[in-house]
């Protein structure tokens, strides 16, 4: 207990093995010592430059990163296969030989003398989580693919010698380069007089001037945040716990993600206080919730008796068209009671904890609602293409424009329509008809660009065959953001779009099963853009924050628990199409679960290939066993 170790590699069912560099002359795949997901924690990155001391003599240790110094022409044992310039790990320490073993992109197991070896700085604190940015003096040796110099992005993972690290960049979530292309945003020199040594200022001010450059300031969405973790700002959770005291919140209640200190405590605004004071395991994502975004449409749940705010006109069984969540988790829902109304004036409120998105798939045929005729509130309307004038004149309305549907006049038999160009435009049913194709674009849904159009407001980094997950949409669907593999908050308009789930084929070689198109695609993007250099999966994009790939916490067992207990923590292999999750443990492989028994571990997520970690305190007896190891040592994942 206490020792610290390197984390190689997480396998499929979230066994983790971990290098200790116990026998400086073994390959670095073998003596690794293995754990369980819910066994380990990652140390602090900080502990690198400061409070890590590790158990070697001299200033390196287990799992950092290192270099040959630049004063040496050669090294004291030789340069071998090591090319000048690379960054390795430091994988083992021979006491006798006075040498350390080193793990480097061109070389495994390479060994030099203290005289011949220095701490990278600028790369030792590259773990999972970390932010990361291009090196200003490097060209990338894979190649820039669709990031660029000053791309900010989040490391997925690192390979053991250096020569993979995985970077969740803004404009290309799977780039990969080497160690000593990157340096980390903890640990920069400033790089001219305007950039300052605090990194969290650093990266407001860098992400700010890349959104405000590059996107329309056409709503009030905050730049994202690229904190550890899949908690971040603006996330929706849930209150578990209440560390500090609760005061006004209770367990169950449901807010929004406004900060987070530098303790890594977060601070959450609720509908009954703002800035509540939370620990990560007070918090988990709430699945239903999540999905409560602007565009979507809802309902209220079967089990809430009395809403917060009263059930005013609205009835059960009634659905609405949410126009914006507040701050705090109060939602703002437009239900059209009134025709004459602006879009922003008679919106019923509720809160997250209150309301479940209506099925995407009731747009197409079990949602009829209760307006005469085939089109409904919400749904995504255009003017017909054979319409030459509608009946009410253009107005500032321009043809080929989609929009939603907001409300009915009974009277005059009229369809009050927010459009991206004018509000309340007026039609009749001979006017107006469904936009099959834009009608299911709601938040999580799978989308590309329409083949007939050039986005209204730019390509950026997307290109024709991008397909991204919609975070939210517009009430007059003249913005829609979508996070594209290559955009991570791409905009356009409700018009340049269309949903997987209605499209045609393009040519013979597309089907319309859409899961297997998007399948297909993602999978000759990444192939296409990356080197095949590790056994890494494309990611899945799923509705909500569990992926493939993510690692979970067992909370229930709606189908029977088996071998797996609340508590056990595996990692996520696969989605079916009634939306359950098949989850690999170290205990049984593909066991089934709904999204309700499952959350996040956010302490789990973080251990992947590249992280430095110890054994949890209040672990006594690990499921493999102590082995050489022992409390307080580190070890490399």
């Amino acid at each position: 207990r206490g020792m610290h170790g390197l984390v190689v590699k997480v396998e499929h069912d979230g066994i983790v093995r971990v290098q200790f560099g116990f026998d400086p002359n073994a390959n670095p795949s073998e003596n690794l010592w293995n754990s369980q997901l819910k066994e380990l924690e990652v140390v602090d990155n900080g502990g690198f430059v400061g409070a890590y001391h590790g158990t070697w003599p001299g200033k390196l240790q287990l799992g950092q990163a290192v270099h040959v110094k630049k004063s040496v022409d050669t090294p004291s044992t030789g340069w071998g296969s090591l090319e000048r310039g690379e960054t390795g790990y430091a994988r083992a320490y021979d006491p006798e030989r006075q040498l350390y073993v080193c793990d480097f992109p061109s070389v495994d197991g390479w060994k030099g003398r203290p005289s011949d070896l220095e701490l990278d700085t600028r790369a030792t604190l590259i773990r999972p989580g970390a932010q990361v940015r291009v090196r200003e003096e490097v060209t990338p040796k894979y190649g820039w693919g669709s990031a660029t110099r000053t791309s900010i992005g989040t490391v997925i993972s690192c390979q053991y010698d250096g020569r993979c690290v995985v970077v969740d960049f803004p404009e290309d979530s799977t780039w990969k380069g080497t160690l000593a292309d990157l340096e980390s945003l903890e640990a920069f020199e400033p790089r001219d007089e305007t950039e300052q040594l605090d990194s969290d200022n650093v990266l407001e001010a860098l992400l700010r001037a890349a959104v405000l450059e590059a996107l329309l300031d056409m709503d009030d969405e905050d730049p994202p945040s690229s904190w550890p973790g899949e908690i971040q700002k603006g996330t929706h959770v849930r209150c578990v716990g209440t560390s500090y005291g609760g005061g006004k919140i209770t367990v169950g209640d449901v807010g929004v993600v406004k900060s987070r200190d530098t303790d890594g405590d977060y601070q959450v605004d609720f509908p009954k206080v703002d800035g509540w004071n939370a620990r990560p395991r007070d918090l988990v994502i709430d699945a239903a919730a999540q999905s409560v975004r602007p565009g979507a449409l809802v309902a209220m749940k079967d089990d809430v008796v009395n809403p917060i705010f009263g059930w005013g006109s609205f009835k059960r069984g009634m659905h609405g068209l949410v126009v914006k969540v507040e701050h705090d988790g109060i939602v703002r829902v437009q239900f059209g009671f009134d025709p004459n109304a602006n879009p922003s004036e008679n919106l019923w409120n509720s809160q997250l904890k209150e309301l479940e998105v209506v099925d995407n798939g009731g747009f197409v045929g079990a949602y009829h609602g209760t307006w005469p005729g085939k089109l409904q509130l919400g749904q995504a309307v255009h003017v017909k293409k054979s319409v030459d004038t509608p009946s009410t004149g253009w107005g500032s309305l321009e043809r080929g424009e989609t929009g939603y549907a907001r409300a009915y006049d009974p009277e005059r038999q009229l369809y009050v329509c927010d459009f991206p160009s004018v509000d309340g435009w007026k039609g009749r049913p001979s006017d107006l008809e469904l936009d099959t194709r834009a009608t299911l674009i709601r938040p999580g849904a799978q989308v590309r660009v329409r083949e007939e159009v050039t986005p209204k407001y730019g390509w950026g980094s997307a290109t024709r065959t991008s397909i991204g997950t919609v975070i939210s949409c517009q009430y007059d669907g003249r913005c829609v953001v979508v996070d594209f593999p290559e955009d991570s908050t791409w905009k356009g308009t409700l018009a340049d779009l269309e949903s997987l789930e209605a499209f045609e084929p393009r040519d013979e070689t597309e089907q319309l099963d859409s899961d297997n198109v998007l399948e297909a695609l993602l999978r000759a993007a990444v192939l296409e853009a990356l080197l095949d250099m590790d056994d890494e999966d494309p990611p899945s994009s799923w509705p909500g924050e569990i992926q493939k790939g993510t690692h979970v916490r067992c909370v229930g067992t709606s189908y029977g628990g088996g071998k797996i207990t609340v508590g056990d923590v595996g990692v996520v292999k696969s989605r079916d199409t009634d939306g359950d999750y098949q989850v690999d443990f170290p205990k049984v492989d593909g066991w089934n679960a709904r999204p309700r028994d499952l959350v996040i571990d956010a302490a789990a997520q973080s251990v992947r290939p590249g992280a430095l970690v110890a054994m949890k305190d209040d672990v006594v007896n690990p499921i493999f066993g102590w082995g050489s190891f022992k409390r307080g040592m580190h070890g490399l994942v």
